[in-house]
């Protein structure tokens, strides 16, 4: 039950993200940016954004709960995925590139610290007994949502444009941390009760 619990985590809380991550790149060059400067973006600005990440992944899951953790994670990656919208929207020209760069470098950041929650929720509810068949089930599914969320992505940005794909994974990120803290929570609760 914990596992099928754990896949349905890793469904919900990184489709949207799938989604939408091969189309950063394009997303830059296309307005304007130079590969040069994408290089030095995606290395040493991601570089940085994930240790960031990382180490804020770390401390909200040493003093937070895990459903509160995904919950603030992934709603911050929600968040930054539909301010993209916005920004392509609304945004003057002159002033379109630089903010994408900026959303882009917080995207990375909300990345790392949401895989760090995530994976650690994971490693709870892998079952003792078969920990490491548990774990994989958990990186393969997740695998197999990046290649097909990254093909559908691709093909749906090229027929709608990135609005329409940034708009449905935020939305879609937002409401999956929702589902996810209202099952974890219930989960702990079901194990209260269960010791009690």
């Amino acid at each position: 039950k914990q596992a099928r619990l754990g896949l349905l985590l890793v469904l919900m809380l990184n489709s949207g993200m799938r989604f939408v991550l091969p189309l950063l790149a394009p997303l830059l060059l296309d307005h304007g940016l130079s590969m040069s400067a994408l290089g030095a973006l995606f290395s040493g600005g991601n570089i940085a954004a994930g240790i960031a990440g990382t180490l804020a992944g770390g401390l909200l899951m040493k003093y937070t709960s895990p459903g509160r953790a995904l919950l603030m994670t992934y709603g911050v990656q929600g968040i930054a995925l539909l301010a993209v919208v916005m920004t392509l929207m609304m945004v003057p020209g002159h002033l379109l590139l630089p903010i994408l760069q900026c959303l882009v470098i917080v995207q990375s950041i909300s990345l790392a610290c949401a895989l760090v929650c995530l994976y650690a929720t994971l490693m709870s509810l892998s079952s003792p007994l078969q920990a490491g068949v548990d774990f994989t089930l958990f990186q393969c599914t997740d695998a197999a949502i990046a290649i097909l969320a990254g093909v559908i992505g691709g093909v749906v940005a090229q027929h709608f444009g990135y609005a329409t794909c940034f708009l449905f994974a935020g939305a879609f990120t937002l409401l999956a941390a929702w589902v996810a803290y209202i099952r974890l929570y219930s989960a702990r609760e079901l194990m209260t009760s269960a010791i009690d």
